[in-house]
Formats: structure tokens, C-alpha cells, sequence
């Protein structure tokens, strides 16, 4: 579809061949830099989809590795994006690929540039020199082809046509992945909502020896499985059970979050390989029709991304452009080198220090990556950009610890330890966590505003830049304001970070919503102090800053602040509301 899309932005005619996508659930939903980047230029549109990716967690026996992916934080990267002609990202992307695929199709689709025929290739004719002459089709129809890309992944559709040779990259693995939906009553936030989880399982600790990952989408969590294929003792069922329970033994709590209904779908035999040749006279490998590596390298979007941006140069200069896209994709092969060293070693025999070296050298080669796909983009600058970026990275020692960190700590407790979660262990403290978790849900619209009185006092005080508000009552006027006027819709609040001090909580929250007018995704970071009397929140600290998000930079005044609590307590004034 972003091949498609490629050639219909260079206005070039063409036609898309292939079934329908069905309604299913689809891996690569957790996105590298290079993925998330170009889903955002390809398909905005469809942004609503989009999920942040802010971090990434490998569990290895006793010790994690957490990356952390904002990496506009510095100077240093905020100039480089701006040099690739990108905005700096404060995150990677989780993508709900269910939903997103049917709709990317019909967007695709409908462009008069594109030419779409219902029909699966069957057959594959070839002249003296490897060309293809013509397209056989599954309703009779046959094709005379300036230029193939075989973008069908695991069905090869042109591929397995072409006698090209594969070479193996490890042995077939059993794979499984799941949908879980949080149950219609369950409105709890959960501390990992933005971050991939890989969970190295042990035979002799979880009853598998293979690799899981967790990927939050929302209401719904994406969860699976990598292990050998040989193992076919159990069921996906049975699979998918111990699955979550070696997740919630990391403290990860998944079952009791995600409770509702499941979908599960079951690969019997995935095996991971690179072909001897990505292009041919007029044929081209799209991303994992081409290398299919380890799922958690997160690269299988971002492969077939770089198909789509090569197309137009592919038909028009293949000299220069075959050899750069190849190239390009033959670099996966090094993460998929750590994904198979977790899948093998030992944990008991890890070096931590190793370990972190080794998440290091994912951000590392992550950032190579990009440099060397800008060589693959169109424009003079842009291309000669990524050249001295490679070139410099490629031969200065660039330092990239920092950005990812090393816990050790027991496997029940390792999500703690990540998250900061020792309220846990408090029962008081664990009812306060989940009452300021169902005030957001409240904030957010999603729970019913006279909820308030069970986590609120009716004389709190609230907090803002100095002045201070006292009663519930006014408290809910906000709100009530704020949930019909904000700019953004589709809400979600969530606790990002929490420092318990008694009775004194500060914490950091992370705001997304869609834009009403243009229905682009917004995303905000605030801190809030609390301090409760008993299970009750009796004091509240805030700023206008906070509130950016719904009401736009212009409360940041006296005035603009003065104008809107008129206009709260005007529109309070002239409307019916529950009793708070």
C-alpha cells in the first residue's frame, strides 16, 4: 500500500495487484525510527491509529535493558532531524494494524493514479535474462509488467517464482500473537500503556523456552510468542495462558488489565531468511519479502517504507537506487543478531554490562540506518545529507550509553522497578493509586462526573500559578467546561511517573487526544501534586500549562486565563448538570 501511495504522489500510473486485506489481527505493530517516521508522512490521516512508543523493555532473566526512544531531547538530535527534514519526535509509534490496514487500502485504492484488480498472481513468466514478461492471474487475466514490486511478504507472490536462493538466518520458529480487550467495566491505566515489552522466557521459570513481547494499543494489548517450531505439545490456547503468566510474573499485570475478549492466531512455521538478490531486471523485493528477521527488531514496516520511497527512482535511475536499497535492508541482519542471541543464551550467564552494550548497539544502528535511508529519499540536499551523516558516523566513536539503562532486579518485581511502583506493596496506597487513576478516567470523559464524590473532598483546594480554588463544586464546573469546549476529542490520561512521599504524591501524566478540527493526534506531558486524607484527594497543585492541551497556549496570560474562568462560570451558569 505505501509502494502504491509512492508512485501515485510522483504521479505514476500503475496497477495494484492482490486479494482484498481481510479484517484479522497483523504483526508489526511496534515501529522502529525509520517506521514511525514514515507511517506519520505517509498515512497522517490515519493518525488516530497511532499510538506512542516511548520506550522499549528487554527482560532477561533477572536483569532489564530499558531504552528510552525520545531522542529530540539534545541539541545535537534536534539538528539532525531538522537536516533530514524531519520534526523531532518525542517518540516512537504503536500501531493498531487491524484497524489501520483496511483503511490505508481504501485510501490507497481510491487514487486515480492507482489501478486496482481482486486477484491473487499465480504464475510467473521470465525472459533469458531473469526479467518478467508477464503476470498470470488468478481470474485469467495476464499482465505485461514494466516493473514488479513484490510487496506480499509471507506469500512471496512473485518471489517464489523467481529460483532465487535464500539464505537461512536460524531455525523455523512456532509463532502465536494475540488481541486482548480490556473488559467493559475496566477503565484502569496501566504504567507500561506507551512501551514494548521483550520477555525472554525459561523453561525451567515459565514452562516455555522462547521470546514474548507486549505491545500496549489502548484498549487493547497486542501479546505473542516466538518459540522453536518443533514444540507442538500444546495449543495457542494453552501457549497464550502461559504466555500472560510469565508477563504478569514480571509484574506486568496484563490478565487483570486486558480481561476482556481475545483473539488469537497461531504460525506454526515462521522461519527468517534474506534473499541472495532484492532486485532484478524489473522486479523488485518489497521490506520482508525479501529478509524476514526477528519480529522484535520492529523493522518490517519500515522495510517495506523503504520500497515505497526508492519506487519512483527504482523505474527511473535502478542503477544508483537498486544497489543503495539493498544495502539498506542487508543492515537489518545486525539486530536481527541480538533478537537471536536473547532467543539462545543462557540468562544466568548474562554480563549485565554486556547486555546494556548490546541495547546500546540497537539505538546505534537504529540512527545508522536512518542516515543511510535519507540516501534513498528524493532531493540533491536531502541525499547529500545522509551521506556526510553516515560518513561521520561511520568513522567517529560516538557515544550512545545513556539512552539505554540497565535494572537488575527479581522477575516479580522488575515492572516496579521500571516504573517506579513501590506503592504496590501498601494496600492504602494501592486504593489512592487506583482512585487518581478513576479521577483521570472522569477527567477524561470516560467515567461519570458524580463518581468524583468517592475520590474527592468537598472543601479540596486546588492549586494553579499561585491562586487557589476551594470546593469540589468548582472543580466539576472545569470539568464539565472542558469536556464539551476542549480542541481535542477521544481522551486518554495516564500515570507516566508517581513519587509517593506518605501522603504527598507527585506525578507525571501523559495527555493524548485528537484534534476536533483536522483530527491530527496531540500529546502533552504534565506534572501534578496531590495530597490526600485517607482514600480522598484534599489538596491539589497545578498550572495553566496543563491545560494547553485542551485549551491552546492562549490561558498562558492573566488575561486569557481571566477570560476563560468567565466563560466557565457563564456557560455553568446557562446549562443542567448533574449534581457533583
Amino acid at each position: 500500500m505505501a509502494i502504491s501511495r509512492s508512485l501515485a504522489r510522483a504521479e505514476i500510473p500503475h496497477v495494484l495487484v492482490g486479494p482484498r486485506p481481510r479484517p484479522g489481527l497483523r504483526l508489526g505493530e511496534s515501529l522502529n525510527l525509520e517506521g514511525s517516521l514514515d507511517l506519520q508522512a505517509y498515512f497522517p490521516e490515519l493518525s488516530h491509529h497511532f499510538g506512542a512508543k516511548t520506550a522499549v523493555a528487554f527482560h532477561l532473566g533477572e536483569q532489564v535493558v530499558i531504552c528510552d526512544l525520545d531522542l529530540s531531547h539534545s541539541p545535537v538530535s534536534r539538528t539532525v532531524y531538522r537536516a533530514l527534514d524531519y520534526a523531532p519526535v518525542e517518540a516512537f509509534l504503536h500501531v493498531d494494524r487491524s484497524r489501520f490496514d483496511l483503511e490505508a487500502f481504501e485510501l490507497v485504492i481510491a487514487d486515480p493514479c492507482c489501478s486496482y484488480i481482486d486477484a491473487a498472481v499465480t504464475g510467473v513468466e521470465r525472459d533469458g535474462e531473469g526479467g518478467i514478461t508477464w503476470l498470470m492471474l488468478g481470474d485469467g487475466r495476464s499482465l505485461r509488467p514494466r516493473h514488479v514490486f513484490d510487496a506480499s511478504n509471507h506469500v512471496e507472490a512473485v518471489a517464489k517464482h523467481l529460483g532465487l536462493h535464500r539464505r537461512s538466518l536460524g531455525g523455523e520458529e512456532r509463532v502465536l500473537f494475540a488481541h486482548l480487550e480490556r473488559a467493559e467495566t475496566e477503565h484502569r491505566g496501566c504504567p507500561w500503556s506507551t512501551c514494548t515489552h521483550l520477555v525472554r522466557l525459561e523453561r525451567d521459570i515459565d514452562g516455555l523456552d522462547g521470546v514474548a513481547w507486549l505491545i500496549p494499543l489502548g484498549a487493547r494489548a497486542s501479546v505473542g510468542l516466538s518459540l522453536g517450531a518443533e514444540h507442538d505439545e500444546l495449543d495457542d490456547e494453552a501457549l497464550l495462558e502461559r504466555t500472560l503468566a510469565a508477563l504478569d510474573a514480571r509484574g506486568l499485570a496484563v490478565s487483570s488489565t486486558y480481561a476482556g475478549k481475545r483473539t488469537c492466531v497461531g504460525m506454526p512455521r515462521v522461519d527468517h531468511f534474506m534473499y541472495d538478490r532484492a532486485v532484478g531486471p524489473n522486479w523488485t523485493l518489497a521490506g520482508t519479502t525479501f529478509c524476514r528477521v526477528w519480529f522484535g527488531t520492529s523493522s518490517g514496516v519500515s522495510a517495506g517504507f523503504a520500497a515505497a520511497t526508492c519506487a519512483p527512482d527504482m523505474l527511473r535511475d535502478p542503477q544508483r537506487t537498486a544497489p543503495l536499497y539493498e544495502q539498506l535492508l542487508r543492515t537489518l541482519e545486525t539486530p536481527h543478531g541480538v533478537f537471536d542471541w536473547v532467543r539462545h543464551v543462557e540468562p544466568a550467564t548474562v554480563d549485565g554490562e554486556d547486555f546494556l552494550r548490546r541495547g546500546d548497539a540497537l539505538v546505534a544502528q537504529s540512527v545508522r540506518r536512518l542516515f543511510h535511508y535519507a540516501r534513498l529519499r528524493p532531493g540533491r540536499r536531502l541525499r547529500a545529507t545522509g551521506r556526510v551523516l553516515a560518513a561521520g558516523l561511520d568513522r567517529a566513536d560516538f557515544d550512545f550509553a545513556g539512552i539505554c539503562r540497565l535494572l537488575k532486579a527479581p522477575r516479580d518485581r522488575q515492572a516496579a522497578g521500571i516504573y517506579g511502583l513501590g506503592w504496590d506493596e501498601d494496600p492504602l496506597q494501592a486504593r489512592r493509586r487506583r482512585s487518581l487513576e478513576r479521577v483521570l478516567a472522569i477527567v477524561a470523559g470516560i467515567g461519570p462526573l458524580a463518581e468524583i464524590e468517592e475520590h474527592m473532598h468537598a472543601d479540596v483546594v486546588v492549586h494553579m500559578d499561585g491562586l487557589a480554588f476551594t470546593g469540589r463544586g468548582g472543580w466539576c464546573k472545569w470539568i464539565r467546561y472542558q469536556q464539551h469546549h476542549a480542541l481535542v476529542t477521544d481522551l486518554t490520561l495516564e500515570i507516566v511517573d508517581l513519587d509517593v512521599r506518605g501522603d504527598d504524591w507527585r506525578v507525571r501524566v501523559r495527555g493524548e487526544g485528537r484534534e476536533r478540527r483536522g483530527g491530527l493526534r496531540r500529546r502533552t506531558e504534565v506534572e501534578l501534586r496531590y495530597r490526600w486524607s485517607g482514600e480522598r484527594i484534599a489538596e491539589a497543585w497545578t498550572s495553566r500549562r496543563n491545560y494547553e492541551l485542551f485549551f491552546g497556549p492562549g490561558l498562558r496570560s492573566p488575561l486569557g486565563f481571566a477570560a476563560l474562568l468567565g466563560r466557565i462560570g457563564l456557560w455553568n451558569l446557562t446549562h443542567t448538570h448533574e449534581a457533583a
